[in-house]
């Protein structure tokens, strides 16, 4: 690659076709002057997203899923979209748009340590997720699946065990979904366990009810 960045890289993707997006702290990659704190290199060659995310927060973690989505976490408070990627920044709580769907879709939360999780609530259908004396070690990764045909709840550290021990009985982590609209979603985590290496981000795929949606398929 030309040149490098000026500040802090948190998260290096590859994708498939051989680019490679940067995400961080940063404002410039190589000549080129950033007004998100994400780039990709194209053979060696920094190309800007086309992307807009709200303020100028740190970029955390990029991901694509199967069907060649491109998903981006940070410290950003609203969703935002461009270049077929919805992001979500979720530390402490986010109020969300999930105006591109029709129909209920299924997170998923990704949490990293160090810090004790208290709950997981989306105020705006009242779906909460409780959790019983659940700290999380420092690099430990709790990944939510909230998908009821594939749920999963896993821990990075093998010492864990099932993470489903540790939800409180009432919880809706079967029924934990995301409304066509604002979403108000908070992740509670007691603050005097947690440190600045302690990050969320949360991802999910629009649904659709028919073929409205066919466009973004």
């Amino acid at each position: 690659m030309a040149g490098g960045v000026n500040g802090a890289v948190y998260d290096v993707f590859c994708a498939d076709n051989g680019d490679i997006y940067l995400g961080g702290y940063f404002t410039k990659a190589g000549n080129i002057i950033l007004t998100d704190r994400v780039v990709k290199s194209v053979q060696g060659v920094f190309q800007p997203i086309d992307i807009d995310f709200p303020g100028n927060e740190h970029v955390l973690k990029i991901c694509t899923t199967s069907d060649g989505s491109l998903y981006i976490g940070g410290n950003f408070s609203t969703i935002v979209s461009g270049e077929n990627a919805i992001a979500a920044g979720v530390v402490g709580g986010a109020d969300l748009n999930v105006s591109s769907g029709s129909a209920n879709t299924y997170p998923r939360i990704v949490i990293i340590g160090p810090g004790k999780l208290n709950s997981i609530t989306n105020y705006s259908t009242g779906a909460h997720v409780e959790f019983n004396d659940l700290t999380l070690l420092a690099g430990e990764r709790l990944d939510l699946n909230f998908d009821p045909l594939d749920l999963k709840f896993t821990s990075s550290w093998d010492g864990r065990g099932s993470v489903l021990r540790y939800v409180n009985a009432g919880s809706d982590y079967g029924n934990f979904y995301l409304k066509p609209g604002y979403n108000t979603i908070s992740v509670f985590m007691d603050k005097s366990t947690t440190t600045a290496a302690t990050k969320a981000w949360m991802a999910w795929k629009p649904k659709f009810w028919g073929i409205d949606g066919a466009l973004l398929e």
